[in-house]
């Protein structure tokens, strides 16, 4: 799907942090299709990325007749909420699909059940998007069996039977701290030395 730069261009007022909404109706929607939903089709504006946050992205997103917001998906250590603003869609939360109005919210935690959204109704769909930018972070994708992993901002994705245990030994604290004051006990006697 082409995709305009218009967005790009919305920028904050004065110290980086206003907003106003004549500067958002002026700014046309990044249209986006995801990348395993060729009908997940979503326009939205990066209210975050305007700001210039780097670790909280924010989007004022519409979803329109017959089109899902995303594929059917987890995330191991990020976090997400929407909030309605108008129409009405379907959410599907694990193994629950419900219909979703204005003024409803949904909190996504970390590792919590797969979700999406779709929009059966002749009304867009839209509502706030938010949710926390990890340097790395897992995605799920259990409809089609794929697993992401977003490592500063690159995503790398494989069939989930194609990853294998590489260690059954996770990292604690303590090791971290061990290994830590290995370093620094070297890093002392070559200083003396």
């Amino acid at each position: 799907m082409a995709s305009d730069q218009a967005d790009r261009q919305l920028t904050a007022d004065g110290d980086g942090t206003y907003l106003s909404k004549h500067a958002q109706d002026a700014a046309k929607p990044l249209g986006q299709q995801h990348q395993h939903n060729d009908n997940a089709i979503r326009h939205a504006i990066d209210l975050g990325l305007a700001t210039g946050l780097t670790t909280l992205g924010v989007r004022l997103v519409r979803v329109k007749q017959g089109h899902d917001s995303t594929e059917y998906h987890r995330h191991l250590n990020d976090e997400e909420f929407v909030y309605i603003l108008s129409g009405r869609g379907v959410a599907r939360v694990g193994e629950s699909h419900f219909e979703i109005h204005a003024g409803d919210y949904l909190g996504y935690r970390k590792s919590g059940p797969a979700h999406c959204l779709s929009n059966p109704y002749e009304e867009d769909l839209v509502y706030l998007m938010a949710g926390t930018r990890s340097d790395v972070d897992i995605c799920e994708y259990p409809d089609l069996q794929i697993r992401q992993v977003r490592v500063d901002g690159v995503r790398y994705a494989a069939k989930t039977e194609d990853f294998s245990v590489v260690s059954s030994q996770p990292l604690t604290d303590a090791d971290d701290h061990a290994n830590l004051n290995i370093l620094a006990t070297a890093e002392d006697s070559d200083a003396t030395s």
